[in-house]
Parts: structure tokens; C-alpha cells; sequence
């Protein structure tokens, strides 16, 4: 358990704390910069001890009356419309530019369940000024080319000698409701309502910056907030997302939970576990997270079924999926072989469950390929029910033709084009698809080559590196805005690795940790010169935990790219074969 959850200090003792007027900043500080020097590098080294001592300077460093900033104005905005996202807000001060920040979804959704994004405006000179706040806006159901919803206010603003709060809402107005802004002075207490710094800790929360959120609720807890009921919930919340604490209520989410037991007895043979599947793949999705984990849910059951040899129950759940989207182009593999696996024949390990890309091994995948529907490799469908079943199954492999050639699903499409090409007679179109099939695998390979030089060069590091600091916005913080083409392909499917997820997640706590210390020492003639030795010493740690795990980031593309690179090269060495074989043909023909 950690101190800080314990309400201890594990850095100061008691006696210091009670006393730090009459102790004095910079005897306290120094005791302070010792402390944390003198913690063990192994302790240090992890995120949770390193937010554990960052998070106990903050607190200390709040309680000197020196740290008060008074020439700022923080605009706490908001959105009460329910049926809309904030997409974008912008500031102007005195005729300039001050603040653009566009909201991601995880973003937007914290905001509409009452969250508050804190905007800091700093320096603010006493007196009077001008501020202008535009908000744009979305309806949640809103199509591409539907209207955007625009709002805003200017007005006079005078800033006094304490540091002034704003909050800016968007909400409806009149009998039309149209959108529009509520301005809410938060310059005088107002006991009736809540404070916004507490709904400012719950986006941060909601939005994964725990640390964050646990240091605005530290700076109300010493700044003699009543801490009411509200407040502790908030506060054990921010500790229990850090592991500073046990959550009081077990975290994760239940549909997530749910889908990872319903896979789990799917790998154990238990028969209900494709009646679960199938209830969440059927199961209206009202969010992002539930759409998702239907569109897998249907992927697993729908290799199920065809592992089963039962390829019409298949196209139905396989016609469910998204596209685009994450199991698209296994779907559209997947529901290809719908109509050519044979009916009622198990299918053994023809389709091996390898989620989440593509559920089948490349051997597996080669093997069905040509001994489905055929028993030989050139027999030809003339007429009759399997001409049909290879016409239909084109259409949805054809559509794979085109996409990202590093997937393994749409690999597996260059082939099984030209394959059912030859078995309808087409030789010289299957001859064509098989030299693009080359041409795509080729360039898949030496992309592939670029993305490896890319990580090890330093690139992704530096991508990331600028996406996770203070001032990015929303999409830039999420990861949501890397482009996805040339010699940066590679990012899409590493994003669908758990281990790779959990490094980058890693990465951007020591990231938040780094911007708070980093907001300690930037504020000189405020923060005695103990605190800032304290502030660099423990960035320093900081920046040789983020160094260690930058490492595993590295190593784990790696890793993946090799594993991409392997199928690319198996894929392209059977196109090869498959192409000299069609060249071959004429001359087994003149043989027999």
C-alpha cells in the first residue's frame, strides 16, 4: 500500500509538515532533494514508485504559500447537450490567438458525462481584457456531410489579483435549442454548486491522466476544501488508476470481460461459449467499445463455424462485421470461404485460431486453398452449384485487392483470387492477379524493410515522444492522428498488440509523471531552489525509466515486424511458385 493512499508522507517527516512556515522553504526543500536521491534506483525506476514521489513534491510543494500563481485564468469548459461531441474549442485574448485544442472521442464522451477541460491562460496582467471562446460541436449520431453545430461568446473580462475561473458550457438555447454558451464566474465561492477543479479531475481521469487528476484533487485537499464524500471518491479512484491503492471498485470493463470468458471456453470446446458469442455479435452497440467487441466477437464465431465445415450459418455472422474496421479484412477472407468450405466436413486445423488478425496459420491457409473445392490443383467448374460458389466467393476477395498488403488476411486474398481464377477456367486472368499478387507482396516486403529502419532508427520514438507532451491535443495524445501510410504502415496493427499497448500505455505514464515535475521547476521566483533540485533530480529518474522502456517499445515492433516480415516472404515465395506453375502449364499440356 502506498503512503500516499495511507494519508502518510513518505518523504517528510510529520513534524516538518506541521511546521513548513516556521521550517522555511529552502531548509525543507533541501531535506526534501535528499530524500528523493537517496530513494533506491529499483523502487525508482518503476512508474507507479516514480508517481508515488512525484505525486508527495507536488503535494509538498503546493502547501508553501510562494506557490500560489495568481496571474492566471483557467477556463473550465464543458458540454451539456446529450446527443452532441465537443469536437474543437479555441481562444482569443485581446485580438490573439491563445488556445486550439480538438477533443478526441474518449475526450468528448468525458465532457458530455460531466467532465471539465482546464484551460490555463497564463500570464493574465490585472485589468481588463478581451476573450473570445469559440466552441464547435457534433451530434453524436451526425453523418459526414451533416452541419456542425458552432457556438460563442466575447466578452469583457477583468482580471484582479486572485488567479480567476471561468467555466464555458455548451448547452441549448430557446425554445429551438440551439447550442450556445453558459458563462459561470467562479470568482466567488459558491457553496450550491460543485466546484470545477472536482469535475476537472474527472476528465483527466476518464481520459487516462490519472496522475494528473490525483495532483488537482492533492492541491484541494491542502488547499482546505471540505472533503466531502464526493471528494474521497474521486481521490481513491485517481490513487487506485496510478497503484497507489485498491480500487474500491474492481475496475475493467464488464462487456470486456465478458468477451474474454466467452473466448477463453471457445478454446476450451465448451458449446456455450458460441451461444455468448453470438448474443454479443447480434447485441445492438452504442458505443465505440461495444461496436468493436461485436465486430470480434462475430470474427471468432464465424472461423468457429467455418472450422465446423458449417459455411451458410458463417456468411450471416460474417456479413455482421464493420467494414471498415479492424476484422475487416479477416471477415471478408473469412466469409469468401464461406461458400466454398465443405458442408458439414469439420474442419480441423484448416482454420487454426490465431486471433486477431487472421485466425489461420499460412500453411493451414495454402493447404484449403488448394485442396478446396478441387481435389486437383487445375480441375476446372464448368457449371453446376461450385461455379457459382467460386463466382460468389470472388466478390468479397476481390474487394481485399488494394488494401494494406502487409495484412495477413489480404495476403492470403492476392492468392486466393488468381486460385479461384484457375479453378473457373480464367488462366490468363489468373495468371495477372497472380503477377500483382508478386508485385503487392514485394512492396509489402520492402515496406516492411523502411518500417524496421524506421524503429530502429528512432523515428517511432520521436513520433510518440511529441504526441505525448502537454500540449498536444486530443487526437495527437490518443495516437489517433499517425499516419498510417509509406514507411509508417506498420503503426495500424501494432496498435492490436496487447503487449505493445501495454509498454505504449507504460510510456505515457512516465510522460505525465515528466510534465508535472516538469510544471515544479519551470516557475521561478515561485518555487524555492530546493524544490527545483528535488523537481530535476527525480526527472532524472524519470528519464532513465522512459529510456529503459522507450528499449521495449523498440524491441516489440521489432518483433512484430519480423513476424509480418516471415509471413510476407512465405506469401510471396508460394505467388512466385503458384506464377511459374501457370507458366508451366502449356508444357504439361503438350506433355500428356
Amino acid at each position: 500500500m502506498s503512503l500516499i493512499a495511507e494519508g502518510k508522507t513518505a518523504l517528510v517527516p510529520a513534524a516538518g509538515r506541521g511546521s513548513l512556515a516556521i521550517l522555511g522553504g529552502a531548509s525543507m526543500w533541501c531535506m526534501l532533494a535528499v530524500a528523493l536521491m537517496a530513494l533506491p534506483a529499483r523502487a525508482a525506476e518503476t512508474p507507479v514508485a516514480l508517481a508515488s514521489a512525484a505525486l508527495e513534491l507536488d503535494r509538498q510543494a503546493q502547501s508553501l504559500p510562494a506557490a500560489a500563481d495568481t496571474q492566471r485564468l483557467t477556463l473550465y469548459v464543458g458540454n451539456r447537450i446529450e446527443d452532441s461531441l465537443l469536437r474543437e474549442v479555441s481562444v482569443t485574448l485581446d485580438g490573439r490567438a491563445a488556445v486550439r485544442h480538438r477533443y478526441s472521442d474518449r475526450e468528448a464522451l468525458a465532457l458530455r458525462s460531466g467532465g471539465l477541460h482546464a484551460i490555463t491562460l497564463a500570464p493574465m496582467a490585472e485589468g481588463a481584457h478581451r476573450l473570445r471562446v469559440d466552441f464547435i460541436a457534433r451530434a453524436e449520431d451526425a453523418q459526414p456531410g451533416d452541419a456542425r453545430l458552432h457556438a460563442q461568446v466575447e466578452q469583457e473580462y477583468t482580471q484582479g489579483a486572485a488567479a480567476g475561473r471561468v467555466e464555458l458550457s455548451l448547452v441549448k438555447q430557446g425554445l429551438r435549442g440551439k447550442p450556445g454558451l453558459q458563462w459561470q464566474d467562479w470568482a466567488q465561492p459558491q457553496a450550491a454548486l460543485e466546484a470545477p477543479e472536482l469535475r476537472a479531475a474527472d476528465f483527466l481521469l476518464r481520459t487516462g491522466r490519472a496522475l494528473h487528476a490525483a495532483a488537482v484533487l492533492e492541491r484541494l485537499r491542502a488547499s482546505g476544501m471540505p472533503l466531502t464524500i464526493a471528494f474521497e471518491r474521486r481521490r481513491a479512484d485517481s490513487l487506485a488508476a496510478l497503484g497507489l491503492a485498491v480500487p474500491a471498485v474492481p475496475g475493467g470493463s464488464p462487456l470486456l470481460d465478458r468477451y474474454g470468458g466467452a473466448l477463453a471456453a471457445l478454446r476450451q470446446g465448451d458449446a456455450q461459449a458460441a451461444v455468448q458469442l453470438e448474443a454479443m455479435g447480434s447485441a445492438d452497440s452504442p458505443d465505440a467499445e461495444s461496436r468493436m467487441l461485436r465486430d470480434y466477437a462475430n470474427l471468432e464465431l464465424g472461423y468457429q463455424l467455418l472450422r465446423q465445415g458449417q459455411g451458410e450459418r458463417a456468411k450471416p455472422v460474417f456479413a455482421r462485421i464493420r467494414s471498415p474496421g479492424p476484422c475487416s479484412n479477416a471477415a471478408l477472407l473469412g466469409f469468401g470461404w464461406s461458400f466454398l468450405v465443405p458442408a458439414g466436413a469439420e474442419g480441423g486445423s484448416m482454420f487454426a485460431a490465431q486471433a486477431p488478425l487472421w485466425p489461420a496459420g499460412t500453411e493451414d491457409a495454402a493447404r484449403l486453398r488448394r485442396g478446396t473445392p478441387f481435389r486437383y490443383l487445375h480441375s476446372v467448374a464448368v457449371s453446376g452449384e461450385r461455379k457459382l460458389d467460386l463466382q460468389r466467393a470472388l466478390v468479397p476477395w476481390v474487394e481485399l485487392l488494394g488494401r494494406d498488403a502487409t495484412d495477413p488476411a489480404v495476403q492470403e486474398g492476392l492468392l486466393a483470387v488468381p486460385y479461384a481464377l484457375a479453378h473457373l477456367g480464367a488462366h490468363e486472368q489468373s495468371q495477372q492477379y497472380l503477377s500483382r499478387a508478386v508485385g503487392d507482396l514485394e512492396r509489402a516486403r520492402q515496406e516492411l524493410d523502411a518500417a524496421m529502419r524506421h524503429v530502429s532508427g528512432g523515428e517511432l520514438s520521436a513520433r510518440l515522444a511529441e504526441r505525448m507532451s502537454d500540449e498536444a491535443d486530443g487526437w495527437r495524445r490518443e495516437l489517433a492522428d499517425l499516419p498510417y501510410a509509406d514507411a509508417t504502415t506498420y503503426l495500424k496493427p501494432l496498435m492490436l498488440e496487447p503487449a505493445f499497448l501495454e509498454a505504449l500505455a507504460a510510456q505515457q505514464r512516465l510522460a505525465e509523471i515528466d510534465q508535472l515535475l516538469q510544471g515544479q521547476s519551470l516557475r521561478p521566483g515561485f518555487v524555492p531552489a530546493g524544490l527545483a533540485d528535488a523537481a530535476a533530480s527525480l526527472r532524472q529518474r524519470v528519464a532513465a525509466a522512459a529510456q529503459a522502456q522507450d528499449g521495449e517499445l523498440r524491441a516489440l515492433a521489432l518483433a512484430q515486424l519480423r513476424r509480418q516480415q516471415q509471413h510476407t516472404l512465405a506469401y510471396l515465395a508460394e505467388a512466385r511458385l503458384a506464377l511459374a506453375r501457370v507458366h508451366d502449364r502449356p508444357l504439361e499440356e503438350e506433355a500428356s
